[in-house]
Formats: structure tokens, sequence, C-alpha cells
């Protein structure tokens, strides 16, 4: 918030969002994701997760999406295609 908004000067873009997201939230929010997890995960030569990856994908799989754990793959495109696609459903 700026502080011309915080004295009343200047009115806010928007209420607080508590049970939904606008678009530039829910872009601001996956760009942060991008470039402070997803772009810092290790790929082999081979395209697989490096092995400290192996962990938050088994829990983001099986905890957070509640999927069988033979559907998951580690590829790093693949599971970021998966959760983009989770996190842009309307």
């Amino acid at each position: 918030m700026r502080f011309s908004e915080r004295i009343g000067k200047k009115k806010g873009k928007c209420e607080l969002q508590v049970d939904s997201m606008d678009d530039d939230l829910r872009n601001s929010l996956w760009n942060m994701l991008v470039v402070h997890v997803f772009d810092q995960i290790y790929v082999t030569p081979s395209g697989s997760i490096g092995d400290n990856w192996i962990d938050f994908f088994d829990r983001m799989w099986i905890d957070f999406f509640k999927r069988p754990i033979d559907d998951l793959t580690y590829r790093k495109r693949w599971f970021v295609t998966r959760i983009k696609e989770w996190w842009f459903l309307e």
C-alpha cells in the first residue's frame, strides 16, 4: 500500500482479497513461485530433477494434490505444467 493510500489521499486499487484473487494478484504470485521456487530446481542433464527436490515433488503430489504417486513424473517441466494448470483454473 502506498503512503497516499494509507493516509486517505488516494483510494487503493481494491479491498483485501480473501475468497478469490483477481488476475493481477494471481499472476504476481505465480511469477514469485516461478522465480523463487521453480527456477531454483536443479535439473540433471537427462531432464530429471535433482535428488534434493524429490521429497518436495512427492509431498506436493501426495499431500496437496491428493494424487496417486505412480502418476507422478520427476520431470521439472511436466510437474510445473501440472501446478500451473491447477493455479490458473477459474
